[in-house]
Formats: structure tokens, C-alpha cells, sequence
């Protein structure tokens, strides 16, 4: 991720993120990048506050698709991994997630748009290529 501005990094996200927080939803960060860089990106973002769990490349042994950083986050946030909704990018992510027996979204982007889609993994109501429709669709998704 590029960060130039603060302020519009990711603002469908963070949007998400708030919204969760307000709802007192627990939430989790699980991303294959090394701690030090997620703790860099978080703290420009201004972000990790946010987040109950926080579970980096740094504390798992098996990278996605083992979906042993989401088994992990659902350990430590104590919910069963059926209640657990996950917001992913990649096809990797996804595949996680579901091994997992987690719920999944896919938000794609330039890199892996073609990529979700084609895996076949996920229905079409469950994948957005149109950032600003995120909180909705997850707000449909959990009611």
C-alpha cells in the first residue's frame, strides 16, 4: 500500500473499522506482512487502537491459505470461527478464511480483482470491486 495522505488511505476501510468499533464488534487484523512493517503502516494510519487482535506473519508458522492466522485471531478474540467475518483481497486470503469455517468478503483491487473472481470461491454478492459499497454490503451481510 501506497501511503501519501492520512487522511484518504483506504477511507472505505477505515469507514468499516469505525463503524465495527462503534458497534462494538470485536475486530481483528490478521496480514502476512512482518510485525515492525504493520505496526509502521498502523501508526500513520493511526489505526491500531482499533483493532482487539493484532497477528502478523511474525506469529504464525504457516502463511495463507493455512488458515492458521485466522484460527488464530478467533483464539484470542474468543469467538467460534462461525462468527467470525473476515474482509479479505486475495484468493489466498479467502481460501484462509474458509478453511478456517469463517465467513468471507473479498475486497479487490487492481492486483487481484480477475483473480477473486476467476477462483471461483466466493458468490458474487460476497466480492466488491466498488469500495464505496463495503459497509453496506456488510451491514447487509451480518443482519
Amino acid at each position: 500500500m501506497c501511503i501519501r495522505d492520512r487522511d484518504h488511505a483506504c477511507p472505505y476501510n477505515i469507514e468499516l473499522l469505525n463503524w465495527a468499533c462503534d458497534q462494538s464488534h470485536k475486530t481483528g487484523l490478521g496480514t502476512m506482512s512482518y510485525r515492525e512493517q504493520t505496526f509502521y503502516v498502523l501508526d500513520i494510519l493511526q489505526i491500531s487502537q482499533k483493532f482487539d487482535i493484532i497477528t502478523t506473519s511474525d506469529d504464525v508458522s504457516n502463511g495463507k491459505p493455512n488458515p492458521e492466522i485466522y484460527q488464530l485471531i478467533a483464539k484470542k478474540l474468543h469467538s467460534e470461527p462461525e462468527n467470525c467475518l473476515v474482509i479479505e483481497d486475495s484468493p489466498a486470503g479467502i481460501k484462509a478464511a474458509l478453511n478456517a469455517g469463517m465467513h468471507c468478503i473479498a475486497v479487490t483491487n487492481e492486483l487481484t480483482r480477475d483473480q477473486v473472481h476467476a477462483s471461483g470461491l466466493l458468490d458474487s454478492r460476497q466480492i466488491i470491486d466498488h469500495l464505496p459499497s463495503l459497509l453496506d454490503t456488510v451491514k447487509s451481510f451480518i443482519s
